[in-house]
């Protein structure tokens, strides 16, 4: 059974991943309305859909994307999509799949349609093209007004972080952006990414207050988790029976205090980067932190 499957522990086995993807993809529905498929129900990855058609080539790369059904939405709205992933039998699912009807593809196509003309955009009905690569060496397809990744940058080992980082910048266009979905990605470790997309020359808006509000947080020495943004308290057995409910209070006034102070340097520094953010020169890169 499909739920037994289990992804590979080392990210950079190629073999392991081909085979997974094999038995993946024939142990389950292949209808795009299986819950197999990875629709993001958030429509988060769809919620840069006008970053790409607002940018001048519409030019888009899904790096390790996955079996995400996100590609096809992209490049039926009219960008020229391209999706990669390391395994060969997989991208090549995927390009058989790209030959379906859109009616087959997106659930309530009329309706997206319909909102996409309402924004001033037509349905094009262009088709994305899937290849097999892996995203740590260069990518041959040109530039890109928008790079999309979700959860696989974030996995990769130090060496194969600062390699892959390297080629997302090389591979975006001058004033493009890259956006970096991750999931459950706390500590040390957000630094870890954010450290090697700043070295590899992208720019990190408001990552001066974030890298703040997390060393203040760091040298409470309290243990605590962000979500949405925002220092928590989690219930990680940390407290025990006796006491332990009035310190988990006194721990989260102590965290709440530094709240106004992050958001006053928040609202500084989104000024700060107003005249970079629209240069039409940096390269831009966003790391969405999602917990779930």
């Amino acid at each position: 059974m499909f739920e037994k499957l289990q992804t590979p522990d080392n990210l950079d086995d190629h073999v392991a991943w081909e085979q997974y993807y094999q038995a993946y993809l024939s142990s389950i529905n292949h209808s795009v309305e299986s819950d197999n498929w990875d629709k993001i129900k958030n429509w988060q990855t769809l919620s840069y859909l006008g970053v790409a058609l607002h940018s001048k080539e519409r030019k888009v790369w899904f790096p390790g994307c996955g079996l995400d059904i996100t590609p096809f939405i992209y490049s039926h709205a009219g960008c020229r999509v391209f999706g990669t992933d390391i395994s060969a039998y997989l991208s090549n699912f995927l390009n058989e799949l790209a030959t379906e009807n859109i009616e087959a593809l997106i659930e309530n196509h009329e309706a997206f349609a319909k909102e996409l003309k309402d924004h001033g955009f037509e349905f094009e009905h262009l088709k994305p093209r899937f290849l097999t690569h892996d995203f740590r060496e260069s990518f041959a397809e040109g530039k890109f007004d928008l790079i999309v990744n979700k959860k696989s940058f974030q996995l990769l080992p130090q060496e194969s972080l600062k390699k892959a980082s390297k080629t997302f910048f090389e591979a975006t266009t001058v004033g493009g952006k890259a956006i970096f979905i991750t999931l459950n990605v706390q500590g040390e470790r957000r630094s870890i990414i954010e450290d090697h997309l700043i070295e590899a020359g992208y720019y990190i808006p408001g990552n001066k207050t974030e890298r703040w509000y997390r060393n203040v947080l760091d040298a409470t020495g309290i243990l605590y988790a962000m979500v949405l943004g925002r220092a928590v308290v989690p219930q990680w057995g940390q407290y025990d029976d006796k006491g332990g409910e009035e310190q988990a209070t006194k721990d989260k006034e102590i965290l709440r205090a530094y709240d106004k102070e992050y958001l006053d340097r928040k609202k500084t520094e989104q000024q700060e980067d107003e005249c970079v953010l629209h240069d039409g020169k940096t390269k831009l890169a966003y790391v969405i932190y999602n917990t779930g």
